[in-house]
């Protein structure tokens, strides 16, 4: 009895240790950094989710179908449409957001 109590207590000391070291060794987290840059409104990353978040949110237009990025406040779109309404209604959306300079579609074509 006294044995089992002995090695219950030292298996919840150690295990508690090991709990510690294994939170200790685990990297810094950059979600929490991407998460903030992401909320700055106005920033490269914020717009680029508000891009994608508007052209989600279009009953017309597959999101999946067009690569969004941002770079000093000029959003680029590239990728396949069905048509040319909605080649001019993902540049709308994207023209429609706080803090876009400019809108590059140079990369969406219409299927054929």
């Amino acid at each position: 009895m006294k044995f089992n109590l002995i090695a219950a207590a030292l298996g919840i000391a150690l295990m508690g240790n090991l709990a510690g070291v294994a939170f200790a060794a685990d990297p810094p987290s950059t979600t929490s950094a991407s998460r903030d840059e992401a909320a700055r409104v106005g920033s490269d990353a914020w717009i680029t989710s508000e891009v994608r978040s508007g052209l989600s949110g279009s009953t017309d237009i597959r999101p999946t179908r067009i690569s969004v990025s941002t770079t000093d406040g000029v959003v680029t779109l590239a990728g396949m449409l069905d048509s040319k309404a909605q080649v001019e209604k993902s540049i709308a959306v994207a023209k429609s957001v706080q803090g876009v300079r400019r809108v590059d579609s140079s990369g969406l074509t219409v299927r054929e």
